[in-house]
């Protein structure tokens, strides 16, 4: 037991350096080799796990990777308003162009 919660608090402080270190493309086999270590610990002894987790520093560092990963999906979230206003701006203008070259529109 105290193996497989070493490993996962390994696999957990490794994910959060790749966070902090902005390397996205290296957290999925990280995260799936996490999972398929809590399923197995979680077949065999959910109890006593739970208690070691909150016992070592695991939980401190999940935590941590969840609130960098919340402030990364704010940041994306801010970019994809930002660029949603962009394109608004640019249909309008676009549109606006339209209307005034197009003379067959005007009433003379």
């Amino acid at each position: 037991m105290y193996k497989q919660l070493d490993l996962y608090k390994n696999l957990s402080i490794e994910l959060l350096n790749l966070l902090k270190e902005d390397k996205f493309d290296e957290i999925d086999e990280i995260l799936d080799k996490r999972s398929l270590l809590i399923k197995e610990i979680y077949k065999n002894q959910q109890t006593e796990f739970k208690k070691l987790y909150v016992e070592s520093n695991a939980y401190d560092i999940d935590k941590e990777i969840k609130s960098i990963f919340e402030k990364k999906i704010g940041n994306i979230k801010d970019e994809i308003k930002i660029q949603k206003k962009i394109k608004q701006a640019n249909y309008s203008y676009i549109n606006k162009n339209v209307e005034n070259i197009n003379i067959f529109n005007k009433k003379v």
